[in-house]
C-alpha cells in the first residue's frame, strides 16, 4: 500500500503594498488538527484579555500590544505550522503576464498556491473574502490548478480538495494571517508596530519540527509571460 496522503489546510490574505513590492500573498500553514488547536488557543488569548474584537496588523496599537505579542509568541511556540510569504514585483513584463489586471492577479495566486503544495499532499485553502472579487474567479484557479497537476503528476485525488472565500471577522487562523503577513511586508508607521515588526525579525530563523523556516520570504516576479523568482 502506498503512503497515507496527508492533509493541510492553507489560510491566505493578501495585502496591496507601495513602492518596489506592489502586493504580498501570506499563507498560514498547518494540518488541520493543528488548526483546531491554534484556533483554540487563540480564543484562550482573547479570553483572557477580554478581547473580541478583529485582529489585523492595522489595528495593533499601544493598547493591544500584549494581546498581539501573545499571538506571535504562539505562532512561534507551535513547532509544527508555518508561514510563508510571496512578495510580488511587477516589473516591466507585469502587464504581459495577463490581458487584465484581475487576470494577473489570480495568475500570480496559481503560482503562490504552486509554492506551497506538494503535489502527493491534499490541500483545504480558505482565502479571505474580498466583496470586488468574482466568486467565479476563485472556482477557475481551483479547477485550473487540479488539472495541471493532475496532467503533469499520477496523481488518484485532488491536490486542492477545497479552495473557498471566508469572512475573516468569524476566522481566527485569517486573522493571524493578516497580522503576520502585515508585520513581514508593511511598514511600521508606530511605535507598536515597530517594536512588534522587531520581535517578528528576532525569530525569522526559527524552525519547524521538520526543519523548514517558520516563516519563509519569497520574491517573484513576472518575466515575459513566464515565472521568475527565489523558486523557479
Amino acid at each position: 500500500m502506498g503512503a497515507a496522503i496527508k492533509n493541510y489546510h492553507i489560510y491566505s490574505d493578501e495585502t496591496f503594498l507601495h513602492g518596489k513590492v506592489a502586493f504580498a500573498i501570506g499563507g498560514l500553514i498547518c494540518t488541520p488538527r493543528r488548526s483546531e488547536i491554534i484556533d483554540s488557543k487563540i480564543k484562550e488569548i482573547r479570553q483572557k484579555y477580554n478581547f473580541f474584537g478583529e485582529i489585523k496588523w492595522n489595528k495593533l496599537n499601544k493598547d493591544n500590544y500584549p494581546l498581539y505579542k501573545e499571538l506571535a509568541d504562539l505562532f512561534f511556540d507551535d513547532k509544527y505550522a508555518r508561514f510563508s510569504v510571496m512578495k510580488v514585483i511587477k516589473g516591466q513584463d507585469w502587464n504581459k503576464w495577463g490581458p487584465s489586471e484581475e487576470e494577473r492577479f489570480f495568475k500570480t495566486y496559481y503560482v503562490f498556491l504552486k509554492l506551497n503544495t506538494s503535489p502527493f499532499s491534499r490541500y483545504y485553502v480558505f482565502v479571505d473574502e474580498k466583496p470586488r472579487r468574482r466568486n467565479s474567479r476563485w472556482d477557475s484557479l481551483h479547477y485550473l490548478f487540479n488539472r495541471s497537476r493532475g496532467e503533469n503528476w499520477p496523481l488518484k485525488h485532488r491536490n486542492i480538495k477545497i479552495l473557498m472565500e471566508c469572512d475573516s471577522r468569524k476566522k481566527d487562523l485569517l486573522q493571524l494571517t493578516d497580522l503576520l503577513l502585515g508585520s513581514t511586508t508593511s511598514l511600521a508607521l508606530s511605535e507598536a508596530k515597530s517594536e512588534f515588526k522587531a520581535l517578528i525579525y528576532q525569530k525569522l530563523l526559527s524552525k519547524t519540527s521538520s526543519g523548514r523556516f517558520k516563516i519563509e520570504i519569497n520574491e517573484w516576479t513576472a518575466y515575459k509571460g513566464k515565472i521568475r523568482g527565489a523558486f523557479g
